[in-house]
């Protein structure tokens, strides 16, 4: 019966866990909290959307002003590969200078940077699939970002971001929805 009561503990526990988000510290002292997270996005063109399943970092404190996202983070003795950024993580970071992002992201959330003034420079978005609605809106100190790769860019993504005057690639882009590059620096955006 003991042994029994620690085990349902024991599971009750990592499903809390779980739900809250997997925390995880990286050797820079940056604590983050991840959880797999299902998102739907149309990528490629058609008008329907798909279900893409992704560990997705959740949360993040103790970070500072340049960030460097990890690939993978680890918890329980199991290692897991971040592929997203959810909803709003970084939104209104007025001291955000740079933020650095692994091979492996594919999805970045609405609003995720929302507000980052000072963010100059962000690497590592030509890998990312879809950035959704309003994710790097507001940024005016954004000059070039890279979406090589993108297959999605959702509406008001890069809304006044007054300083952008570089998209470095968006040929594979399938959609690009209303308002996407509005009031920015961009004078063409190449298709």
């Amino acid at each position: 019966v003991v042994v029994l009561s620690i085990l349902i503990c024991t599971c009750l526990v990592q499903a809390m866990a779980v739900d809250d988000g997997m925390p995880y510290t990286d050797a820079n002292g940056v604590m983050w909290t991840f959880s797999p997270r299902d998102y739907w996005y149309d990528d490629n063109g058609d008008g329907n959307s798909t279900s893409h399943y992704y560990y997705t970092i959740t949360g993040v404190s103790n970070y500072g002003d340049n960030v460097v996202v990890p690939p993978t983070m680890s918890y329980s003795g199991i290692t897991y590969t971040i592929e997203a950024i959810d909803y709003g993580i970084f939104r209104n970071n007025l001291t955000l200078n740079s933020v650095s992002l692994p091979t492996t992201i594919k999805y970045i959330a609405g609003e995720a940077f929302y507000g980052c003034t000072a963010l100059t420079k962000i690497t590592g978005a030509d890998n990312c699939e879809c950035i959704q609605d309003g994710a790097f809106q507001n940024c005016s100190s954004l000059a070039s970002i890279d979406l090589s790769n993108c297959l999605y860019v959702g509406s008001s993504a890069l809304y006044s971001c007054g300083n952008l005057t570089s998209i470095v690639s968006i040929a594979e882009c399938k959609t690009v929805d209303s308002w996407a590059f509005y009031n920015t620096g961009l004078q063409v955006v190449n298709l």
